[in-house]
């Protein structure tokens, strides 16, 4: 009788070592382990701030479509990060300067591009460096 539950156990075991189990995961994404709402919105910032460079390249303005304030409201992965002052300030520069560029003149864009770059790196600097070969690519 102790053998059957023994070898009932072990192709219980078996089974269950056996089922494959899915993580729902969308997007491409290059994290095995999924991605935050703040990494796809960085992302999704790094992607339309290369096409605001290439705007600026050719003497035009770039209109972001992202929504600057999930900046703030994006869960991360480290949320304590993310609530910290520090984070707040970078994020309030960052969109002061974004403001900037988004109100500069022509003669005025390079710099204000360039500026909202800065701020990006400040940012990344400080709290999150693992971006910034990616980030200092953006400046003109």
């Amino acid at each position: 009788m102790k053998k059957i539950y023994i070898t009932l156990t072990l192709v219980l075991i078996s089974l269950l070592a056996c089922t494959k189990v899915e993580k729902k995961v969308t997007g491409n994404f290059t994290n095995p382990n999924g991605e935050t709402e703040l990494a796809s919105f960085m992302k999704s910032i790094h992607d339309e701030t290369v096409l605001a460079k290439n705007a600026c390249i050719n003497g035009e303005k770039y209109t972001f479509k992202t929504k600057e304030q999930t900046l703030f409201t994006s869960d991360a992965a480290d949320p304590d990060k993310v609530a910290s002052e520090r984070y707040k300030i970078f994020g309030q520069a960052y969109l002061n300067a974004l403001n900037t560029y988004k109100k500069a003149s022509k003669t005025d864009l390079a710099d204000s591009y360039n500026q909202m770059v800065g701020a990006c790196e400040n940012c990344h600097q400080a709290l999150c460096p693992g971006p910034l070969v990616r980030v200092k690519k953006l400046y003109l």
